[in-house]
């Protein structure tokens, strides 16, 4: 299978599965096509024991195209401009402080929760689990995704102020998910907790991120300002999406 077929086959999935969440389960969006995506998943891994399916070809596939790599340095710009698109910065700067502290304490907190709750339900069930892969996949997945916190927002009767907090929350942690993430990670390689290099990490993701963004930003609105083409602009934007991604992932290269 190439890469064009293959792109093909996920395009028509998702094309498949969102005309099923419109018209059956009606569910918000995202969380349709999550939960259509998932039973597909469950279904392909169980039909090994009844359907003549090459599940060690698929999973060959899989670690071929690095997903990983694919979602944390491409695709994560795409979905958080996404995001940030239809975001207003006059509602968001009015609760800088609860935001913070929601993004960095919330993301955090959450990490310790699902990581003790996990390593409990393991050492239950007599499962062998070191604890720190129990912090990476809490650090993995305690950011909250932007997409579905906005779809379901839109049509929710919520407070404006809270609405604005949980926005902005859900458009910054997933740089601190990341950087956690990245922290345990490393952890786990040197075998210790290098205090100062999660620092550093903290700095370069989250800081560098900042400062290269507004650079990024500014340039992008001095090139707007001189022309009156929606579709450039459309590429401009969309390309200024990954610039910033781009940016850090030559310097984590190095």
């Amino acid at each position: 299978m190439n890469i064009y077929l293959g792109l093909t086959i996920l395009i028509c999935l998702s094309a498949g599965f969102a005309y099923v969440n419109q018209r059956v389960l009606k569910f918000p969006f995202v969380i349709g096509l999550f939960f259509l995506s998932t039973l597909l998943s469950l279904f392909v891994i169980s039909s090994r024991w009844w359907l003549n399916i090459p599940i060690n070809e698929i999973k060959g596939y899989i670690q071929l195209i690095s997903i990983d790599k694919i979602i944390l340095n491409f695709l994560l710009g795409f979905l958080l401009f996404a995001g940030s698109l239809h975001t207003n910065w006059n509602d968001l700067k009015q609760q800088l402080r609860p935001i913070a502290l929601f993004a960095l304490g919330g993301v955090l907190a959450s990490t310790l929760i699902v990581a003790a709750c996990f390593y409990a339900v393991t050492l239950l069930l007599h499962v062998q689990v070191s604890f720190i892969y129990c912090l990476i996949f809490g650090a993995l997945i305690s950011p909250t995704d932007p997409i579905a916190v906005l779809g379901i927002l839109t049509k929710a009767n919520v407070p404006k102020r809270t609405e604005h907090i949980i926005v902005g929350e859900s458009l910054f942690n997933d740089g601190v998910g990341v950087v956690v993430f990245i922290a345990f990670l490393d952890t786990l390689t040197t075998g210790t907790f290098n205090f100062p290099h999660f620092g550093f990490l903290l700095l370069q993701e989250a800081g560098g991120g900042i400062i290269m963004g507004f650079l990024l930003g500014y340039c992008l609105l001095m090139l707007l300002k001189t022309i009156d083409h929606f579709e450039t602009e459309i590429l401009l934007t969309t390309q200024s999406s990954q610039s910033n991604n781009l940016c850090l992932f030559v310097g984590d290269t190095q």
